[in-house]
């Protein structure tokens, strides 16, 4: 360890935390319901946004953009890095403008932005922009796919809370024909000194390459028009150290370092500026060396954000509650709930787990368990997806699926869990940390079952919910969320009114309203609220899905009480 001291000392940035415009991620107490946390935390550690579409698929194992693993021509991972790099480094120290706040979904018509990964980069994260996470926090998480899938270090912890910026920030990207001194100086905006210049160069160019439909000024196009030469900064197509062995023993073909165009070195002029002691320093600190100070250099510029912009740390839930809700299926009241467990990958899942969904009355005689605890078992099991972050973490992830009959009459009010292992030790509740989870919901519930899509491009939709009875709306509505469309467009939020509908005859305690919505319900988040005469009432949903009179259901469970 005593050998890494003087990269610790000189690279590994951990002096920056200083710096105006690098944030800290701050450490909250988790506590349900939390939606932002919630949807950021699923799509960092399950690598999917809340109706399943994957964002971690896209560069796990390292993929290259031809769906081959490993180069190719165009590693998935080092477009997701090149991009977060350039959101960050038009931050201005000088007045605490810039960072990774999105502005770059803004920018890529500029010359210094150009190159097809960047084109693809916007288009794979735009998917994932809407309510809950923002353009600017999956920037951010890009680079920490894109170093953990091909064997980097995890850039952890994150933090979650990026506000995406409206339009195009300052120009600044540096480019292959400027000085040291103008690279220097780009650096400097970001906060970062030559040495740490240096790192962060040489580590963003530990993967990928050049492409010379892209850059024909740095790689001489093919005399066939219909051949692509990528050339890449080193040998190897994983993150590892040998973009600096091979530029020290002189056998790196980096097209930023060996070219007959002298004016687009600028590897070569940046590394040499102070006479490859940079280099020599990671050099002697070994592959294992290098990925720590190039994870402490990532994390500087996944950190650096505009002044007043704060974000919170996103951990991983050992238990995770998900899209509890009471809908109508198969003419049964049901009250639907999730819990994701947390399973550590050297231990084996306990194959007599038993784990208890217990609930109390929202209304009634024994009300808030006053005499009575209602319980039931899980109905199914499933293994949600994980990505290179959770894999390097050793976890992974098991989801237990609660479906029970209830009467509106009684419903659900207060809920918690109890999983018991088996295994000699004493059983382990989860209760949203004491206070159990506060189940408000009922006043006026989603009908997944009874919406349906109306036309052949799956954008028209009669949506239904219910206004349980006798509550005497003045008005209903659902307001929806889309996801970006394009990258000078913000997710787009409606309102639309809902009517009382006569085709559906009241059933299990509930009238029904619906009217026709206009959305893309991929990604789609809803809310849907009903005003009364004395009283409001709002409910939120993260997931819209639309699933139509013919879907099966999981039966529901067995109540018991205690």
């Amino acid at each position: 360890m005593a050998r890494l001291s003087p990269l610790l000392c000189t690279l590994l940035l951990v002096t920056i935390a200083s710096v105006l415009g690098f944030t800290v991620p701050t450490k909250i107490n988790y506590t349900w319901p939390n939606p932002q946390y919630d949807a950021l935390e699923k799509l960092l550690y399950e690598g999917t946004r809340l109706d399943g579409l994957s964002l971690s698929d896209s560069v796990s194992g390292c993929k290259s953009r031809d769906g081959q693993e490993g180069r190719g021509t165009g590693n998935v991972a080092a477009e997701w890095v090149r991009f977060a790099f350039h959101d960050a480094i038009t931050h201005n120290i000088d007045d605490g403008t810039g960072g990774i706040d999105g502005s770059l979904f803004h920018e890529l018509d500029r010359d210094e932005n150009r190159g097809q990964g960047m084109k693809d980069t916007s288009a794979d994260f735009l998917k994932f922009a809407g309510r809950f996470v923002s353009r600017a926090d999956i920037v951010a998480m890009g680079a920490i796919f894109g170093m953990s899938s091909c064997g980097g270090q995890n850039i952890l912890p994150y933090g979650g809370g990026r506000v995406d910026a409206q339009k195009a920030g300052r120009c600044g990207v540096p480019v292959v024909e400027q000085s040291v001194d103008q690279f220097t100086e780009a650096f400097r905006h970001l906060g970062l000194n030559s040495s740490q210049a240096i790192a962060l160069t040489v580590c963003g160019h530990a993967l990928g390459g050049v492409r010379s439909v892209d850059f024909p000024n740095i790689v001489p196009p093919s005399s066939d028009p219909h051949q692509v030469i990528y050339r890449n900064f080193d040998t190897t197509p994983q993150f590892d150290s040998r973009v600096v062995t091979e530029y020290l023993d002189g056998t790196t073909q980096n097209p930023l370092v060996v070219n007959a165009n002298q004016t687009v070195t600028s590897d070569k002029r940046l590394f040499e500026s102070d006479g490859g002691a940079a280099m020599r320093v990671f050099q002697n600190a070994g592959d294992r060396g290098f990925k720590i100070a190039c994870r402490e250099a990532y994390r500087v510029m996944i950190n650096t954000i505009p002044a007043g912009v704060s974000l919170h740390q996103i951990d991983i839930l050992p238990a995770k509650v998900i899209e509890p809700q009471i809908t109508i299926e198969n003419g049964e009241l049901i009250f639907k709930v999730d819990l994701r467990l947390t399973q550590n990958l050297t231990q084996p899942v306990p194959l007599d787990r038993t784990i208890t969904l217990k609930w109390c009355d929202k209304r009634g005689s024994q009300s808030d368990c006053n005499g009575r605890v209602n319980t039931a078992q899980f109905a199914a099991r499933s293994q949600p997806t994980q990505t290179p972050v959770t894999d390097q973490l050793g976890l992974s992830f098991y989801s237990y699926a609660f479906r029970v009959a209830i009467d509106i009459q009684t419903s659900v009010g207060k809920f918690w869990f109890v999983v018991d292992n088996n295994d000699g030790n004493s059983p382990t509740t989860y209760n949203n940390g004491g206070a159990n989870y506060d189940f408000q919901q009922d006043s006026i519930i989603f009908l997944p079952r009874m919406s349906q899509t109306k036309n052949a491009g799956k954008t028209l939709h009669k949506m239904v919910v219910g206004v349980r009875i006798p509550l005497v709306s003045t008005r209903v509505y659902m307001k929806t969320y889309e996801v970006a469309k394009s990258n000078t467009e913000q997710p787009q939020e409606k309102s639309t009114t809902l009517s009382l509908d006569g085709t559906i005859p009241p059933q299990k305690g509930y009238a029904f309203f619906s009217g026709d919505v206009s959305a893309n319900l991929l990604g789609l988040t809803i809310d849907i609220g009903v005003d009364t005469l004395d009283q409001s009432y709002k409910e939120e949903y993260l997931n819209a899905r639309v699933l139509g009179c013919q879907a099966g259901i999981i039966a529901p469970t067995t109540v018991s009480t205690a």
